[in-house]
């Protein structure tokens, strides 16, 4: 791959280039973000943003599943620009003893930059020497924070963030790597506020990266929705995370329609226990035909599907047989 990035590559004939088959970049996290493609993770300050991506640069380097998605095992790089050395040191242990690994994963790097004040396209020279240092190339590059290595440019600055996300685009496509940066949401509620205008400042954040994933406040407490918008891939089913120190897991029993509410004006969940009790006919069904029945009438997907079942069967709307058969009880 050139680094020359005065000599673009040459215009050519659609033929041509179809001539060719390109191989697809392996999936980091599958059915979300390739090799040289650019993720950004939106949410409020001061929620465990950070936690999040090094949790995600771990189980990468680790090949182990990820917030309920299989990754690629490969070798990652976390860029600190934000925490003293100490708790560089310490955050990534407690991380490591959660998951239960055992020790730190052998293909994840850290860089340790809190104090030097540099931008992404500055940050490449390097990455690129210790790649060749190593051997290969690394699988997921994480610049955490991005405002850190942003150049002192306004947030709100359309112009001055597409240099930005020129920057992180540049990164991802000269290194390879899948790369995964952080920003915050502005001040204030966001249940009401589209998915993708969530992130302070320019509009540029979620249209330039190919994957946009926010957290959003969950009715419940320390609990947040995850959605997320893909260049390349079908937008994933909304889901639930729950902080449980030190660690982000995902909780199925919560809907992940329903968010904190503004005021006394709460949104409306989009699909209830209801909605899959009308489904049951009175000789029931088994936990796949009404799978396949909430699927088909309401689009619903298997976790939204589990988590409503688990509330029926916990308020006692509905219950098991001998048969193995789900079937609604009188007082529903």
């Amino acid at each position: 791959m050139s680094t020359n990035r005065k000599n673009p590559p040459p215009i050519v004939s659609l033929r041509d280039f179809l001539a060719g088959p390109i191989p697809e970049p392996p999936q980091v996290l599958h059915g979300v973000l390739r090799a040289g493609q650019v993720a950004m993770l939106a949410a409020s300050s001061k929620v465990g943003k950070s936690w999040w991506l090094k949790t995600a640069c771990i189980s990468v380097a680790a090949g182990r599943t990820w917030l309920g998605m299989k990754t690629t095992p490969g070798d990652t790089l976390y860029i600190n620009g934000e925490l003293e050395e100490y708790d560089l040191q310490v955050r990534p242990q407690k991380l490591i003893d959660a998951l239960g690994l055992g020790e730190a994963p052998e293909g994840m790097d850290i860089w340790h930059l809190r104090g030097e004040h540099l931008t992404i396209r500055e940050l490449v020279p390097e990455i690129l020497r210790r790649q060749e240092e190593r051997g290969k190339p690394y699988a997921l590059i994480v610049p955490d924070p991005l405002y850190y290595f942003n150049g002192g440019r306004d947030e709100n600055d359309n112009s001055a963030q597409a240099q930005t996300m020129g920057e992180l685009a540049e990164l991802a496509e000269r290194t390879g790597a899948a790369v995964l940066v952080a920003h915050h949401f502005s001040k204030g509620n966001k249940s009401q506020t589209d998915h993708l205008d969530r992130a302070s400042g320019a509009g540029m954040f979620a249209r330039a990266v190919d994957v946009f994933i926010t957290m959003t406040r969950h009715k419940e407490d320390d609990c947040y929705t995850v959605e997320t918008t893909c260049r390349s891939f079908a937008r994933p089913e909304p889901f639930v995370v729950r902080w449980e120190y030190p660690l982000w897991r995902v909780d199925d029993s919560l809907d992940p329609y329903d968010l904190k509410p503004i005021g006394h004006a709460p949104r409306p969940p989009r699909f209830t226990v209801e909605n899959i009790l009308l489904l049951l006919p009175k000789q029931g069904l088994t936990y796949t035909d009404w799978k396949c029945a909430a699927e088909k009438m309401h689009g619903m997907k298997e976790t939204t599907f589990a988590g409503l079942l688990r509330k029926a069967r916990a308020n006692g709307s509905t219950e098991k047989d001998v048969f193995g058969k789900y079937t609604r009880t009188a007082e529903a």
